[in-house]
């Protein structure tokens, strides 16, 4: 009976030695899977931000908007090659409601730098639910709308850029470059 405690107690030992080998396994496994997913996600997915407070860090804001989302990317080489900017560029789109009455004001300061022209804008899957029906409803997933200069949202290192009001709303579309 004595020889078995000591084998029992040895035998114990192993497994916990084995349990303990494979649960550090599991878990250093487990790190550097969530790692790799969370990186493919950044790298891979476009995340919309909300927090007003945080874009008027990153440009100027001349009247402050009702709603706000935006989304800061890297220049993709296409992109980069059709606005003559080098693809380590950035780009800022932001969708800004603002009051009737401020809507007014953006337009009229923008129309002081250049002559405002017609466009559509391609909708985004991050942007209002509002322009996204809009856009459905139009036929061709655009939304039609008045282009005018971004100079008074423009800030280093956003230093170029358009400013899109979108027909029958308040709602403006505001793409902004890096150089």
């Amino acid at each position: 009976m004595r020889t078995a405690t000591p084998i029992l107690i040895l035998a114990f030992i192993i497994l916990i030695e084995s349990f303990s080998a494979c649960t550090n396994n599991t878990a250093d496994n487990l790190n550097a899977n969530l790692t790799n997913q969370t990186a493919n996600l950044n790298k891979n997915a476009n995340f919309a931000n909300d927090n007003t407070e945080n874009l008027k860090i990153i440009i100027k804001m001349p009247f402050e908007p009702e709603e706000a989302v935006w989304l800061e990317d890297s220049m993709n080489k296409r992109n980069a090659e059709n606005r003559n900017f080098s693809a380590g560029d950035k780009k800022l789109t932001a969708v800004l409601r603002f009051s009737a009455e401020d809507a007014v004001k953006v337009v009229a300061q923008a129309e002081t730098y250049r002559q405002p022209s017609p466009t559509e804008f391609a909708t985004e899957d991050w942007f209002p639910a509002e322009l996204i029906a809009q856009s459905d409803l139009s036929g061709n997933e655009t939304l039609k709308g008045i282009d005018y200069a971004a100079t008074d949202f423009s800030q280093p290192p956003y230093i170029d850029g358009r400013l899109t009001r979108i027909e029958n709303s308040n709602y403006f579309i505001l793409e902004l470059y890096t150089k």
